[in-house]
């Protein structure tokens, strides 16, 4: 059975179209002139007497034209013959990274969400999504998390389901680690306009990232470091503490020294580039932007022609095309950066280029224990009124309004009808026309009377 968006049109259809077939019914026609039996009594003159015809007239054209009002209103009320939605479905979305304390205690919590749900999607996310069972969500993986690829995983999932389902929503179960969390999954938001209910459940307890331990730890008392005299060298020995993982950093590729010993569990930072002295004031590179985890510098960097290998991007130039990539090996990690730092002047040096140094010698991964707000993350999960914007703090990324806001919006299927409705409004205009035109001359309403003159036989 269709539904329609704007049923007013098709009553309003329907109203018109009785207006005019009963201003059809109610028009007057003059009859066949008709003798009288006494006629024979009556002077030799015409005798002619009028009387009500009560016989449906042009039938066609009545019906076309009712034809017409009323499919101009079935295609004005936007008819939908998508089946009837009803009942409620859940889409759960679990963490099984390496920031959840226990997997099992998570599906526990997301199976206490279920009640009353007649379709259930289970999405597991760690480093990537994957559509699951609630019996085949598995064990957690020593991987960091990415809750943008859950998030994108369930949307669609709820999107499917919103076809047939009344009430569709998202259960997101996670500790909400700032590694795990997508700069992206603020306007992620605003591509659904159901609802999303968030589960925080327990973290694991514990540096996620990288330790040093064994040889590593022995060997990596101090950081290995370019000479002082290079900037880069004293951009390190300046941003790094005591508490920093074991981190070798060198000028051009590694090489297979460098790689065994990320293996044991350290992080080499390779370093491409302009070499120490050919900068300078002449070869000073143009003016560009850096960005990593939030925080951005501007300053006279180049671009190597060579660009960086492919990796996760942990360091992005100011267009978006990654300037670091990091690569997993063993237990430790290779960052490759390709960044011209200048030699002269102190813009290797200035605390913006420290802080972002420092986070480039940060634990593989990213990892680390904080977790998200919970009041941003509520602030997240809330649907978006109309015309509301992007709520403030570290999560919200910028929101993108649904195009499914407000009114509901007709299937391609539903407006390929409307438009094959209208057309045969069209068709059925014209042929009314053509019936119209091919009328006799003087009006088939209105009959021709003739003069009826009995006269008595001499």
């Amino acid at each position: 059975m269709p539904v329609f968006a704007a049923p007013a049109y098709l009553i309003a259809a329907l109203a018109a179209s009785a207006v005019v077939a009963a201003l059809h019914l109610l028009a007057w026609r003059r009859p066949h002139p008709t003798p009288l039996p006494t006629a024979r009594f009556a002077p030799p003159s015409a005798v002619r007497a009028l009387s009500r015809d009560l016989r449906l007239s042009d039938a066609l054209l009545l019906a076309l034209r009712v034809l017409a009002l009323l499919l101009a209103g079935v295609a004005l009320a936007r008819p939908s013959l998508a089946p009837r939605r009803a009942g409620a479905a859940r889409v759960v979305v679990i963490d099984a990274s390496r920031r959840v304390a226990s997997v099992d205690q998570a599906r526990d919590s997301a199976r206490a969400h279920l009640a009353g749900a007649d379709d259930v999607v289970w999405i597991r996310v760690d480093s990537a999504a994957t559509l699951v069972t609630d019996s085949t969500v598995g064990g957690r993986a020593e991987v960091r998390g990415r809750l943008g690829a859950g998030i994108v995983a369930a949307i669609r999932e709820a999107h499917r389901l919103a076809r047939t389902r009344a009430r569709t929503t998202i259960v997101v179960v996670s500790p909400f680690a700032v590694e795990s969390w997508d700069a992206g999954l603020g306007p992620m938001r605003g591509t659904w306009d159901g609802e999303i209910v968030p589960v925080r459940v327990a973290a694991r307890a514990g540096e996620t990232g990288v330790t040093a331990t064994g040889s590593v730890a022995a060997r990596a008392a101090r950081p290995e470091l370019p000479p002082l005299r290079d900037p880069l060298g004293a951009a390190f020995a300046l941003a790094l503490d005591a508490a920093a993982p074991p981190v070798r950093v060198k000028r051009g590729a590694p090489n297979a020294a460098d790689s065994a010993w990320a293996r044991e569990g350290g992080i080499v930072i390779a370093w491409s580039g302009d070499a120490p002295g050919n900068g300078g004031a002449s070869g000073e590179p143009p003016s560009d932007v850096l960005t990593t985890g939030g925080r951005s510098v501007v300053g006279h960097f180049g671009r190597p022609g060579t660009g960086v290998p492919p990796g996760a991007a942990i360091l992005r130039w100011g267009d978006g095309t990654p300037a670091a990539t990091e690569a997993s090996l063993g237990r430790g990690c290779l960052r490759s950066v390709g960044v011209a730092v200048p030699v002269a002047g102190d813009e290797a040096l200035r605390p913006a280029f420290l802080r972002v140094v420092r986070e480039l010698a940060g634990a593989c991964g990213g990892g680390g224990e904080a977790l998200l707000d919970s009041a941003a993350i509520s602030a997240w999960a809330r649907p978006r009124a109309a015309g509301e914007g992007t709520p403030t703090g570290a999560v919200a990324g910028g929101s993108v309004r649904s195009a499914r806001g407000g009114a509901r919006e007709l299937s391609l299927a539903d407006r390929a009808l409307q438009r094959w409705l209208l057309l045969a409004v069209a068709a059925v205009l014209l042929a009314e026309w053509i019936v119209r035109a091919r009328r006799p001359t003087g009006g088939s309403s209105v009959a021709r009377s003739t003069a009826a003159q009995p006269r008595e036989a001499a």
